[in-house]
C-alpha cells in the first residue's frame, strides 16, 4: 500500500481564523509507503491567532521530495504561518526509511510575536536510515524548526535512527534564521531550539550542516546546544554549529562517539561574534582530523571572551579502521599549519594556511612543517583555559593517506591520496606544536 500526496495538496488546520490547528495522524500499516512529491503538503499548521496542531506520520517508507512550480517544497509540517500569537505544534516522524530530498522539508516552527510562544519540537525516528539530500530554489532540503520574526524560542529536534547520512547541502537546523537565503522574514530574536541525535552513523558530506545557530541584537545568556550520540560521526567538507550573531554567547556541542573524522574544510564550531564563545565537548576513542579542518569556541571580543574546547579518551569497542600501507618514512610528505592558537581550539590547516571563515578574518598566518615520522604523532589534547589541567591522555590517532565512499554511503579512511601533494593527511599535537596564545 502507498500514498501520494499531489502537488499543492494541503491539509491544514484553520485559515486566518482565531481557533488552534487540529490535530492530524497518518498510519499506513505493513509495509505502507508514503509520497509527499512536487510540492505536496500534509500540514497541522494554522495561519490565526491560535497554535498550530500537532502532526504524527507513521509509515514504513517516507518520502519528501521537490516542490512545486511556484517555490513551495513538499513538506510535512506543522507552524503558526503568520506574525500572530500561535506557537508551532509538535511533529512526530515514525518509519522504517526516511528520505527528504530535492527541496523537500519537515518542519515546525512560529512567526509568533508572542515570547511565551515556541517554535513547536520535531522527533523524528527511523529504525533503518534517515537520508537528507540535496536542495532546490525553495531552499535545503532537511529537518527544519525555527522562529522567525518574534522574541518566540525556536524548538527542539531529536533524531534516532541506525544511519543518518546528510549530503549534497541538506541541513538539520534549530536556527532563528530564514531557511531560504531569498527569504524577505526577518530573523526571530528569541533563543534557537536546540538538536539531539542519536545514530549507530551519523555522516555529513558535500556542504551539508547541523545547527542550532541564534542571531539576534536582544542580550541573553542562553544559548542552544547540539548533542550527538554515535558509533562514527564523519564530516567532509561539512559543519557542525552553534554560533551566534548579535549579543548571545556561542552555544554548546557535546559529541560522545567511538570514532570523530574529519574531512576536507570542515569545522565543528561554538563561535560568538559579540559575545563569549560556547563549549565543544569530545568524548571519542579515535580522532581523525585532516588538514583544513578545525574545531573552536571563538569570540569575536578577544581571547578573554574564548569558549572552551575540550576533547577526551574513551574506552570500549570501537570501529576498526584500517589502512593497507605503513606510513612514510620521508614525513616531509605530513605538513600541517596551525594559526596562533589559544586553548580553546584545535585547527590543521593545509600548507596554504588557515580558511577564511564567514564571521573571522585570519589574524595570522604561519606555517609549521613536522619532520617527524607520523608514529611519532600520537595524539591531540585540547584543554580547557580556566580549568585545572588533566593529565593528558593520548588518543588513538589514526594515519591515513585519503578517503573514499563504501557500498554503505559511508566515508572511510583508506591509503591512497585523494588530497594534492602538500595536503596530505596528518593528525597533529596541538598542544605540544601550535603556538600559545
Amino acid at each position: 500500500m502507498f500514498t501520494t500526496v499531489a502537488p499543492g495538496l494541503t491539509g491544514d488546520g484553520t485559515d486566518a481564523a482565531n481557533g488552534n490547528g487540529g490535530n492530524l495522524t497518518i498510519t499506513l500499516t505493513g509495509p505502507g509507503e508514503l509520497f509527499v512529491r512536487n510540492g505536496g503538503q500534509i500540514s497541522a499548521g494554522t495561519f490565526g491567532v491560535g497554535n498550530a496542531g500537532s502532526l504524527t506520520v507513521n509509515a514504513n517508507l517516507i518520502e519528501v521530495t521537490g516542490s512545486f512550480a511556484s517555490g513551495g517544497p513538499s513538506s510535512l509540517r506543522s507552524a503558526s504561518e503568520r506574525p500572530w500569537a500561535g506557537a508551532g505544534g509538535t511533529l512526530d516522524v515514525i518509519t522504517n526509511r526516511l528520505l527528504v530530498a530535492d527541496g523537500g522539508q519537515i518542519v515546525t516552527g512560529t512567526l509568533s510575536t508572542n515570547p511565551a510562544s515556541s517554535g513547536g519540537n520535531l522527533t523524528v525516528r527511523a529504525s533503518e536510515q534517515i537520508d537528507l539530500r540535496g536542495g532546490d530554489t525553495s531552499g535545503q532540503s532537511g529537518l527544519f524548526s525555527s522562529a522567525l520574526i518574534g522574541p518566540a524560542a525556536g524548538g527542539n529536534i531529536t533524531v534516532e535512527t541506525g544511519n543518518l547520512f546528510i549530503r549534497d547541502g541538506a541541513t538539520i537546523s534549530a536556527s532563528n534564521d530564514p531557511s531560504n537565503p531569498a527569504s524577505t522574514l526577518p530573523s526571530g530574536t528569541g533563543p534557537a531550539g536546540n538538536v539531539a541525535i542519536r545514530a549507530q552513523n551519523v555522516t555529513l558530506d558535500n556542504g551539508s550542516t547541523l545547527n542550532a545557530n541564534t542571531r539576534t541584537n536582544v542580550i541573553s545568556d542562553r544559548n542552544a546546544s547540539i548533542t550527538v550520540n554515535s558509533q562514527t560521526l564523519t564530516l567532509n567538507n561539512s559543519r557542525i554549529t552553534t554560533n551566534a550573531a548579535g549579543l548571545v554567547p556561542g552555544g554548546n556541542v557535546t559529541a560522545n562517539l567511538s570514532t570523530l573524522t574529519m574531512l576536507g574544510n570542515s569545522a565543528i564550531t561554538a563561535d560568538s561574534v559579540n559575545s563569549a564563545g560556547g563549549r565543544i565537548t569530545i568524548n571519542t576513542a579515535i580522532l581523525a582530523v585532516a588538514p583544513g579542518s578545525r574545531i573552536t569556541a571563538r569570540s569575536g571580543l578577544g581571547a578573554d571572551f574564548d569558549g572552551v574546547v575540550e576533547i577526551n579518551e574513551t574506552e570500549g569497542d570501537t570501529p576498526e579502521v584500517q589502512s593497507e600501507e605503513e606510513a612514510p618514512e620521508d614525513s616531509q610528505a605530513l605538513i600541517a599549519s596551525c594559526e596562533k592558537l589559544t586553548d580553546n581550539e584545535l585547527v590543521l590547516a593545509g600548507a596554504g594556511g588557515l580558511p577564511s571563515d564567514p564571521t573571522y578574518g585570519l589574524t595570522s598566518q604561519s606555517i609549521w612543517a613536522d619532520t617527524r615520522a607520523a608514529s611519532e604523532i600520537d595524539s591531540v589534547v585540547v584543554s580547557a583555559p580556566a580549568a585545572p589541567q588533566p593529565e593528558d591522555v593520548p588518543l588513538t590517532i589514526v594515519a591515513a593517506q585519503g578517503w573514499a565512499t563504501n557500498d554503505q554511503g559511508q566515508i572511510v579512511l583508506v591509503a591512497e591520496p585523494t588530497v594534492p601533494s602538500g595536503e596530505t593527511f596528518v593528525a597533529s599535537h596541538q598542544s605540544q606544536y601550535c603556538g600559545r596564545g
